[in-house]
């Protein structure tokens, strides 16, 4: 999670540094302009980091039903992609594991 806000805030801090908002009152309403514009893009990027940290869950509760690690699938899916996740899962199946739970050898 440390790595996960460091990297976040590595992405954020200099889009904050390029900002040129000027003081209110100073009548220039067009840096106004821009450092909203600004503000926007970084809310932006991070409703879409949320977003994709929210459909990477899908594979994480693929694998847990799979009986295979969810927080690892959740880490892969987040640096490789959901959809190539999901789609890796579907191809191995099952863990060696959760098929003998199934038919009852222990």
């Amino acid at each position: 999670m440390k790595r996960l806000l460091s990297l976040l805030m590595g992405m954020l801090v200099p889009m904050l540094a390029l900002a040129d908002v000027a003081p209110i009152g100073s009548g220039n309403s067009d840096a106004l302009i821009a450092g909203g514009l600004t503000l926007g893009v970084i809310l932006l990027i991070i409703v879409l980091i949320v977003v994709h940290i929210a459909i990477c869950l899908i594979p994480f509760f693929m694998a847990r039903q799979r009986g295979r690690s969810g927080l690892l699938w959740l880490i892969i899916s987040f640096f490789i992609g959901w959809w190539w996740t999901i789609i890796i899962l579907l191809i191995i199946g099952d863990s060696t594991e959760k098929k003998m739970r199934d038919l009852g050898i222990q």
